[in-house]
């Protein structure tokens, strides 16, 4: 059975940015990945950590909205 991955919250260390991923299904294309770089400043290296419960219901929301 497969098993989605978990959510995850994204931070950028240099500029603050931060973005909340989660995925859409446990079928995931390269476009579905979580971002690699920083979308405001470009940094390479993002802090990762496993979201919250308010954290993926805001996902959930964001992308139903859009």
């Amino acid at each position: 059975m497969p098993i989605p991955p978990r959510p995850l919250a994204i931070r950028c260390p240099k500029c603050g940015w931060q973005h909340s991923w989660q995925p859409a299904s446990d079928a995931l294309q390269p476009s579905d990945l979580p971002p690699t770089h920083c979308q405001r400043c470009g940094h390479a290296k993002l802090e990762a950590r496993p979201a919250s419960g308010l954290e993926q219901a805001w996902a959930q929301l964001k992308r139903l909205l859009s």
